[in-house]
């Protein structure tokens, strides 16, 4: 699972010729739904814990995890 995640954010970023392979496709989606779903749990304990700086930290990370993946998720998904 980890394979196909790293291969579409390395060798894979903005590879929009070809077809991506099914299990390609999801594992790379259940992949940054498992990583983002688990910063959003960070952050909202954080917050329920009225840690402000490192919930915001978190979010930060957050965002930035978003937008780095962007690219890759549009074209895993033009590819499947």
């Amino acid at each position: 699972m980890l394979d196909y995640w790293k291969k579409a954010l390395t060798k894979d970023y903005a590879n929009f010729n070809g077809r991506a392979r099914r299990s390609e496709y999801w594992y790379y989606t259940l992949m940054n739904f498992i990583i983002l779903f688990g910063l959003q749990i960070l952050i909202g304990i954080c917050a329920v814990a009225d840690l402000g700086v490192v919930s915001m930290i978190l979010g930060i990370l957050y965002f930035i995890y978003a937008l780095a993946t962007l690219v890759p998720s549009l074209a895993v998904a033009v590819r499947r």
